[in-house]
């Protein structure tokens, strides 16, 4: 749906070993800071989208809410994306103050979004874990925590393998409830489409790292491809691991096409887009000069 704040302690290299991308703050404004919609307390079900579009609402079967926690809980839902720790402090106190309340779901929920703005990975993934300990079934902290994962990665943890597998199986299930969701009656059908299609473009980033990162270049390219596809506004990080990708498995003219793309956009890798185009550029016409000369060979060894 970055690691998040364009911080660039993290170089290009990080990319294939390990440790924390980072990416554009346009891009981490669509992917984690997506501004919930208020929730009431309501019947939940499964098939409502997370944070973006209201989460999986409260269940009216326990006690009336508090007025005094209603408010405070529109007061945290009001505060804007951009003001993180603003956020931070109100949703801590939220739950400080009522903690047992049955919105502490959605709270959790947005709070994931906001540490991984403030790059406090450990913070993300327990109040992400949290929130799907009250919904399996929340398809914005599924798919946020599936897509961290990977960006945070160190191959010398002993878990490392175990992590990436626990992302895709985050991932995966996202796309199984993605599959299923339906539209809420606050917004839109074509809001529903593009908040739908950036939470799809977020999860296939996900698990496209996490192939890349497995060294499973071909199905990386997969997921980066679909990634891009569906991005209301592409992820410069997306376009310059795919280009690696294609890379890996010789697709050099593809490749210089992705590069340039990403090129194009400001973010900590821009220059590496640009050298990495004319690179694969130059892999691309030695790759056809040799194809050429192989099939000279071949025709004039023919009888």
């Amino acid at each position: 749906m970055s690691l998040i704040a364009a911080s660039g302690r993290a170089t290009a290299q990080t990319v294939s070993g390990g440790g924390a991308l980072p990416t554009s703050q346009s891009a981490s404004q669509s992917r984690a800071q997506a501004q919930p919609q208020m929730a009431k307390p309501q019947s939940a079900t499964p098939s409502t989208m997370g944070a973006t579009t209201g989460q999986p609402t409260p269940s009216a079967s326990a006690s009336k809410i508090d007025l005094k926690e209603d408010a405070a809980y529109k007061a945290f839902y009001d505060v804007p994306p951009s003001k993180t720790d603003e956020l931070i402090r109100q949703g801590e106190a939220f739950l400080l103050s009522y903690p047992a309340s049955e919105y502490r779901e959605l709270v959790y929920s947005r709070l994931a979004q906001a540490y991984i703005v403030k790059q406090n990975y450990s913070k993300m993934e327990e109040d992400g874990e949290k929130a799907l300990a009250l919904n399996s079934n929340d398809v914005d902290a599924l798919a946020l925590l599936g897509w961290a994962i990977p960006h945070n990665y160190d191959p010398a943890d002993p878990n490392a393998a175990a992590r990436l597998q626990k992302a895709e199986d985050y991932l995966r299930r996202a796309l199984q409830i993605l599959s299923t969701l339906q539209k809420p009656a606050t917004i839109s059908a074509e809001q529903f489409a593009q908040l739908s299609n950036d939470r799809l473009s977020q999860v296939h980033s996900g698990l496209g790292l996490v192939y890349f990162r497995r060294g499973q270049y071909a199905q990386a390219v997969l997921g980066f491809r679909q990634a891009v596809k569906l991005a209301s506004s592409p992820d410069p990080i997306d376009l310059f691991v795919l280009g690696e990708s294609l890379q890996q498995i010789q697709q050099y003219g593809e490749a210089a096409a992705v590069y340039d793309q990403c090129g194009k956009i400001p973010n900590n890798f821009q220059l590496r887009c640009q050298d990495n185009s004319r690179q694969a550029r130059q892999q691309a016409a030695s790759q056809q000069s040799s194809a050429n000369h192989a099939n000279a060979v071949q025709s004039a060894a023919k009888p």
